[in-house]
């Protein structure tokens, strides 16, 4: 089975060539920083609108030699709620697609009860796929565990939790994690800064109230459970705010929300 592209010609161009061209040289202008990390925050807007802070995010993790990628994101669809491991062994783009480690999921599907295999939400959410062209830039045929997170309850982080220890112990040679995640939204660019600003704070503060207390009853952060998961689960790991930028300018009307979009890297201080 094969997940097809969900936001091709949306988010980012149909075009596989075009494509190319346009994450390398989002890639080329991202700024490089000493030392590499094997994890990361990175957005899931469109690239006109996050795909700086993407590629930002990426370029951290060059250098690392995977074998194997994380990409953990939330569900935006409001499907059954759960952590979702997908059907498709493979996920396609415009000319590329990128292999899932389908003997990985099995093992976890087994190992932790609590995950549920299922297609649908994948098929149904871009916050995965808008990590993939870098991913397949950056790491040339390197497989992917791609996990579907819908809902925010507090057990959802102790599920994953448990995902990252379980993958710790078994899976031999270096694993990448990626979270896709954006930040505040709001109605002026103001106060999304403000509310994005203080949440990566918390983040570096490993202040999980403050995060609990931001995410709840709001549709922004929708990747603060995976966020609070992945800091309890790698105490030894730092974060670092790569860069940041929101959507005010690249706004079609005055009435769209502004979003906020980070790079965030985590590695030892």
């Amino acid at each position: 089975m094969i997940r097809s592209p969900l936001v091709s010609g949306i988010f980012y161009p149909s075009d596989g060539n075009v494509l190319k061209q346009q994450i390398d040289d989002l890639l080329t202008r991202a700024i490089a920083h000493a030392g590499y990390c094997n994890a990361v925050m990175a957005p899931h807007g469109s690239l006109t609108y996050s795909g700086v802070m993407a590629a930002a995010a990426w370029k951290a993790m060059e250098g690392s030699m995977p074998s194997l990628v994380i990409v953990v994101g939330p569900s935006h669809s409001g499907f059954d709620e759960g952590i979702f491991l997908p059907e498709s062994s493979q996920f396609a783009m415009p000319d590329f697609r990128v292999q899932v480690d389908m003997t990985l999921c099995e093992y976890l599907l087994r190992k932790i009860s609590g995950l549920t295999r299922s297609d649908i939400p994948h098929l149904e959410e871009h916050s995965i796929e808008m990590q993939l062209p870098f991913l397949h830039a950056v790491f040339p045929g390197v497989p992917m565990l791609p996990v579907i997170v819908s809902g925010r309850l507090e057990s959802y982080a102790e599920l994953l939790s448990e995902i990252f220890s379980e993958i710790r112990s078994s899976v031999a040679g270096t694993v990448n994690i990626v979270i896709s995640s954006n930040l505040a939204m709001a109605e002026d660019e103001e106060a999304c800064d403000a509310s994005s600003l203080s949440y990566l704070d918390a983040i570096m503060r490993r202040d999980y109230e403050a995060m609990q207390r931001m995410r709840a009853g709001s549709t922004s952060f929708c990747g603060s459970i995976v966020e609070e998961a992945f800091l309890r689960s790698f105490p030894e790991l730092q974060a670092e705010v790569i860069t940041y930028g929101n959507s005010a300018g690249r706004r079609t009307s005055p009435e769209e929300l502004v979003v906020g979009y980070a790079a965030v890297r985590f590695r030892k201080a």
